[in-house]
């Protein structure tokens, strides 16, 4: 009998020694993200969003080429950059590679250009706004899009009136920044 007791004291302690260390962990990954991202915002004259709470994403809101923007940064489930911006309202339109696949549930639908309908998973509400949202430009610029990552996400979601560039990874690259915004700025064009 007290060696079963013995036994499930040992793992009690293991599983609350192991949990301290996730929590550690998490909050320094936490802690450099803010840090970083907070120094870059600095540098390019961007506002930095208070959080309320550590579960919330980082946020930098700025305007770039006339165009305003908030640009996330979420470490909950995987670390993932976000960059959001008001554009006319459209249906849903979603074109995802990679990991971004995994969230969407409608049937796909063809753009009608054959190499990127391989390289992105398409899905919309009509045939209309797939058609107003991924023009030919648009297409261009997320297939320029650098993945430095193998099986790295990236994801365009168009919805209502909120265009949203989702790429896997954390760190600031101006190249993933500027493309995000290439593409970001296509679609508010003529969205």
């Amino acid at each position: 009998m007290e060696f079963v007791g013995i036994a499930i004291l040992y793992f009690l302690g293991a599983f609350f020694v192991a949990g301290f260390f996730v929590v550690v962990s998490s909050s320094r990954r936490d802690e450099r993200l803010t840090r970083t991202w907070g120094a870059y915002a600095a540098r390019q004259r961007y506002q930095v969003a208070q959080r309320m709470a550590p579960e919330q994403p980082f946020r930098v809101t700025g305007s770039r080429e006339a165009l305003d923007f908030v640009l996330e940064v979420d470490a909950r489930r995987g670390v993932v950059t976000r960059l959001v911006a008001r554009a006319p309202a459209v249906g849903r339109v979603v074109a995802a590679r990679g990991r971004g696949r995994r969230r969407e549930t409608a049937a796909k639908m063809p753009t009608g250009d054959l190499h990127f309908d391989g390289l992105f998973d398409v899905r919309a509400s009509d045939a209309p706004s797939l058609e107003r949202v991924l023009r030919p430009a648009v297409r261009m610029a997320l297939m320029r899009f650098p993945m430095r990552m193998v099986g790295g996400g990236l994801r365009l979601v168009a919805e209502d009136d909120e265009v949203l560039v989702e790429w896997a990874g954390g760190d600031i690259d101006p190249v993933e920044l500027d493309a995000a915004h290439a593409i970001l700025g296509e679609v508010c064009r003529e969205a």
